[in-house]
Parts: C-alpha cells; structure tokens; sequence
C-alpha cells in the first residue's frame, strides 16, 4: 500500500471520512444520469413470456469458430392479448459458455429488423445479446437468476451500468419440430446503445492506463468485484490480440473522463457456477474465495466507496428477497455470501489486510 501512514491511523481514518466522501464518490459515479433515450425493452424488468424457433440442433451441434446466423422467429403476445411474430437471425455467441464440453445450450446473439420493430418491446433495437441456461438442469436456471440480479445490484450504485431484462422463454427446434422446453434467460443492452444512453463514446484501444479513469468509478467496480467474488475481469487490459477490456466496457464523456463499465458476472462466487474458472496465476482455491485486485487510490476514494456499499445493503436484501423464481435457498445464499464482505469491511483489521494492503500500485 502506498499511503505512507501507519496501517491503524489509516483504518481510523477510513471510519471518520466515509460520510463526507461517500457524497463526493456518488456524485462522481452517478453525473452523466440517464439523459439519453431508453429503448422499451429496458424500461420494465417484468419478466417478458417469448417463443423462439429455430433450427437449434443444426446449428448447436456445429458449433465451432465460424458462428453463421440462421433464421429464427420469435413470438410474444402484445399488450392486446393478440399474439405477434418477428422475424430475425440469431447465432451462437461467447467464449467460455460457447463450448459444447461447458454448455449443451450456449449464449446466443439476436440480430432483429429494426424496420419491423415497431410498437414491441423490441423496437429500436438491432443486435441483442441473450444470456441463456447452459445445461437442462433447475440448479443452472439459478445461476441465470443470479448473474441477472448482479446487473440490477450495480444500477443500484450507478445509470453507468448495462441494463438488463429476464425473460422466460420456450425454444422450440424447427429442423424437427421438437419442444425444447421454458428456460430462463435475460437480454443485456448493447453496449453502443449504453453509450448514446449516457451520452458517452465507447473507448476502442489495445490498453488502458487506471489513471485516466474517474477514481471513483474505477474504485467502484473494483470493490463491486470482490462484493461479488470476480477475479475474471480487467480495466486495462484485454485478452491476448484483442481491445481493452476484459468484461469492461470503458466508456468516455464529453469533458474527456473515462468510466468503466462492467459485465459478464457468471464467474463469480455469488453465482458459483461449476463450470467458472479459478485462474492459475492468482492465490484462490475456488471462485467463492475472494481476492482483491483494485489499484490504490488517494484518499477518500476507498471510504467513499464502502459508505455506498453501506448505505444499498437493505435495497441489495430487498432484491434477492423479491427477485421471482429464485430458489430461497439461492437467495439465502447469495446474502450470507455478502454478509461475509460486509462483516469484512465493518471490521478494521479484516478491512486492512483484505482490502487496504491487496492494492495495486497503479504504476505496476
């Protein structure tokens, strides 16, 4: 840690700072609003009741590097109670979900007509992406459930957040005219769409500096990570040939400051997914343990953050509690699984050595 002060002054510093810059870190997370147009499908998170056809053992079974659209239809039934039809493509999509040997059925895109989307939810939008059950077993709707809800929990920090939406949907395979069954799934915004929301500019570079984002944001998600159990990220860099991030989108606003916007959270000790990765390079034994991996901030910004974290525990509760469909048994474990962060940071010596001296030097 590079703040040059005994550990224990420091902790007692970070108690007596949190309520005056807890309001100096929400202003800073929170000033582009939500200026921009919302398109219809995120306006609601009233689970959405859909039918998609397609011919899904033809394209699943061949799975591969190359992932060509085939048509699909989709069907809904309007606010009329009449039943509507939509025309689109859709494709396999992913990395790790994509896998045959992880997901028998894997993420997939939606690519609609915006000329045939108007009066459903669906107008205005384009290419969608659509998170979906992985294995044909009632635990893995769970994990649907529970990556849903780690979206919904950071908008309760932040509008610098990928909306989302659930859906309950029934695919059915057209090749053979065969039921596949209601699974749960969600629709996440598309990242440009965010962007012209915020009114902000996605950032397209090989890598990113911590310092040119807003410290308050970027201190945010880095603690939003270990809330939730997330090693599976970066804000400065991305996988090997491709764009900064990893499962960060940096967004830029007009004055210039830089955000991070974080997404993909089935990787995490909240949701525990079987088939999450514990990376090789880093000191956990499994997903549920959690490591943070924030940069040092000057002071004010890591108080600041923890005040917020705080201040939504009862609307984080509230969420589980309310959320339809999840198991109790998930939702119960899920908040003890926060209760253990927040017993963490309530405590100064937990606080100091998990939190305040695991920092990254942001010149390293």
């Amino acid at each position: 840690m590079h703040i040059q002060r005994d550990p224990r002054a420091y902790i007692g510093h970070i108690l007596s700072l949190w309520t005056v810059c807890a309001c100096l870190s929400a202003g800073a997370v929170s000033a582009a609003g939500d200026g921009g147009k919302v398109s219809p499908l995120f306006q609601s998170h009233e689970p959405l009741n859909l039918r998609i056809s397609a011919p899904f053992s033809q394209f699943i079974r061949g799975r591969g590097s190359e992932r060509p659209y085939v048509p699909a239809m989709l069907t809904f039934t309007d606010e009329n109670g009449a039943e509507r039809q939509l025309e689109l493509k859709i494709r396999v999509r992913g990395k790790s979900r994509a896998n045959p040997e992880t997901c028998a059925f894997p993420p997939l895109m939606l690519n609609f007509s915006r000329k045939k989307l108007d009066g459903t939810p669906f107008a205005d939008e384009n290419k969608l992406k659509l998170v979906t059950h992985c294995q044909n077993k009632s635990a893995y709707e769970n994990y649907v459930r529970l990556e849903y809800l780690n979206y919904r929990v950071f908008q309760l920090f932040t509008d610098h957040s990928v909306r989302v939406r659930l859906a309950q949907i029934n695919y059915r395979d057209s090749e053979n005219d065969k039921d596949l069954g209601v699974h749960t799934a969600f629709f996440l915004e598309d990242s440009g769409r965010m962007a012209r929301r915020l009114g902000m500019k996605q950032i397209r570079e090989t890598r990113l500096a911590p310092q040119i984002y807003d410290p308050a944001s970027l201190n945010l998600v880095e603690v939003f990570a270990y809330f939730l159990g997330n090693v599976d990220w970066s804000a400065v860099r991305g996988p090997e040939g491709e764009d900064c991030c990893h499962n960060i989108i940096p967004l830029r606003d007009a004055s210039g400051k830089t955000f991070p916007v974080p997404y993909d959270f089935d990787s995490t000790g909240v949701v525990d997914a079987p088939y999450a990765p514990v990376p090789k390079s880093l000191s956990i034994d499994s997903v549920r343990q959690r490591l943070y991996r924030g940069f040092c901030h000057g002071d004010g910004i890591l108080q600041g953050t923890l005040q917020l974290f705080e201040e939504k525990r009862g609307a984080i509760t509230d969420l589980y509690q309310s959320q339809a469909d999840l198991s109790p048994r998930s939702a119960s474990s899920a908040l003890n699984y926060y209760g253990i962060f927040y017993k963490t940071i309530g405590t100064p010596g937990s606080l100091e050595r998990e939190i305040v001296n695991k920092c990254r030097d942001m010149s390293g």
